[in-house]
């Protein structure tokens, strides 16, 4: 039963997210020689720092991920408590439980920055942090796009842009060799379900880092006409007849368990037992992971891509 609430909770936090996203940070300064550097978060809020963070607490999973990618992970003094990758970052403390920010703890550990989502920048929240003279940047990226705009503007503010660039280029780099070696693919039309029908079920629609990566390998997800992170009914689904189906479910049966769906016996993905699970941090993290992902779902699709 622990588990099961701990799974819920996972899915109400993900949907969370990227329902109240917004618009990418962008950035305003552009390098260090600048008397200070200015960056507008995805609440469109302008944060300006007078030198570059050297100590910070990441509550996302995927800043921090980008933090350590960058090389910045020493600068990390706290951590949401879903942050697990990699495993360094298991000396870090955690300074959140369930989803609620612990505003006393961060207070203690005095960072020059907070990084946060969307669904746990409550104004009351922030008021306080801001009282007391930490700044607050609100990190949140629906799309592609968006992450390579999150990954400059950390890089940015940590001092690592030229990793930053770099991480851009080598993920944009991946997506195109995936991409290329689809060319030539039929691509399957593809179900995302990013939450079980125990919670209700909800896909990937347009917009997502998720549909996008359905479309670098020219697959056809059946959900595409939908904006963003829509809930969808078995209906649906069925209606749509999807040839594949990924889940990010975490439990261990959840192939079985929508094999075994009532009315879902004549999808083509159920007929054909293409129904696949995969790594929930993986595909549903706005990072550099998604290079994985990339190469993940080529594999569901088409079979290993050759070497």
């Amino acid at each position: 039963m622990k588990e099961r609430q701990r799974i819920k909770w996972l899915v109400i936090l993900f949907l969370g997210v990227v329902f109240l996203g917004s618009s990418p940070a962008t950035i305003h300064g552009q390098t260090n020689s600048l008397p200070a550097i200015e960056v507008i978060d995805s609440r469109g809020k302008s944060l300006r720092v007078q030198e570059t963070i050297n100590d910070l607490v990441a509550i996302l999973p995927s800043d921090v991920e980008i933090l350590y990618e960058l090389g910045a992970g020493d600068k990390i003094t706290g951590r949401g408590e879903y942050a697990n990758y990699p495993r360094e970052v298991e000396k870090i403390p955690i300074v959140s439980s369930e989803g609620i920010i612990n505003v006393e703890e961060i207070i203690h550990l005095d960072p020059d920055l907070i990084l946060i989502g969307q669904m746990a920048a409550s104004e009351e929240t922030v008021n306080k942090l801001e009282q007391v003279g930490i700044p607050v940047f609100v990190s949140d990226a629906q799309s592609i796009e968006d992450i390579y705009s999150t990954i400059e503007t950390l890089g940015l503010l940590v001092g690592e842009e030229l990793a930053a660039t770099q991480l851009v280029e080598k993920m944009q780099a991946t997506f195109d060799e995936y991409a290329s070696k689809a060319e030539e693919q039929i691509g399957p039309s593809v179900y995302f379900e990013v939450s079980p029908l125990e919670f209700g079920l909800y896909t990937a629609g347009e917009g997502t880092f998720m549909d996008e990566l359905a479309k670098v390998l020219h697959a056809k997800n059946i959900f595409a006409h939908e904006r963003g992170w829509p809930e969808i009914s078995q209906e649906q689904v069925i209606q749509r007849s999807p040839e594949v189906i990924v889940s990010t479910d975490t439990q261990p049966d959840a192939v079985k368990e929508i094999s075994q769906r009532k009315g879902w016996e004549k999808i083509p993905a159920v007929e054909s037992q293409r129904i696949y699970q995969v790594d929930t941090d993986v595909f549903s993290r706005p990072g550099p992971r998604l290079m994985e992902a990339v190469q993940e779902l080529y594999d569901i699709l088409y079979g290993p891509a050759d070497s």
